[in-house]
């Protein structure tokens, strides 16, 4: 059901979060160039989970249209039913010989309701469907969206790792980087 898709993406987004922040505990215990760049996924990883919530929230508003549409669907299924009921009666009514007058005008009354609201209740739902899935869509347009900025400056951090290797006993340089990766973070915020 589509209730379990968003919890299951909800608990996808809350463990890459835990993820990002064992990872940034890992880089405390590195060089100072790790330290860095993981504490600035931490924040990425933050949004990215940021990013899910927002789809939830906006997946749970299309399935309110559709539960709307439901709704008034059934509604129309019970007027249906007490219509069905009352040509029941109505037909025993002729075969025992009893009054059916009020029977008639009571369902002729009940059938002009039937099919005026079933009329509405078309134009209703198509309404509500393109609106519901317009929604939908459009929510999974932005977090697609994000999740581009995400994953782009995502590589943008990692290209900020120093490459190279060392001879043996040889330090390491001093990182510099700090300045980059916190400008390459503000720009992704401001991406978004």
């Amino acid at each position: 059901e589509e209730k379990d898709v968003m919890k299951e993406l909800s608990r996808f987004a809350k463990e890459k979060v835990e993820a990002g922040k064992y990872m940034a505990v890992w880089g405390k215990t590195e060089h100072s160039d790790i330290e860095d760049i993981t504490e600035k996924y931490l924040v990425l990883f933050e949004q990215f989970a940021k990013f899910h919530s927002d789809l939830i929230e906006r997946y749970d508003c299309y399935r309110a249209k559709l539960k709307d549409m439901k709704s008034r669907e059934d509604g129309l299924y019970i007027l249906r039913k007490r219509l069905t009921e009352l040509q029941g009666k109505y037909k025993e009514a002729i075969k025992r010989q009893k009054p059916t007058e009020a029977l008639r005008a009571e369902l002729e009354s009940l059938d002009r309701d039937c099919n005026e609201s079933g009329a509405a209740y078309e134009g209703f739902k198509r309404a509500i469907f393109k609106e519901a899935m317009h929604m939908q869509f459009d929510a999974w347009m932005d977090f697609g969206r994000k999740i581009m900025v995400f994953a782009q400056f995502g590589k943008y951090l990692s290209d900020q790792i120093p490459q190279g290797s060392l001879a043996p006993g040889q330090p390491l340089p001093a990182y510099e980087g700090a300045p980059v990766t916190t400008r390459i973070v503000n720009d992704f915020l401001k991406a978004l």
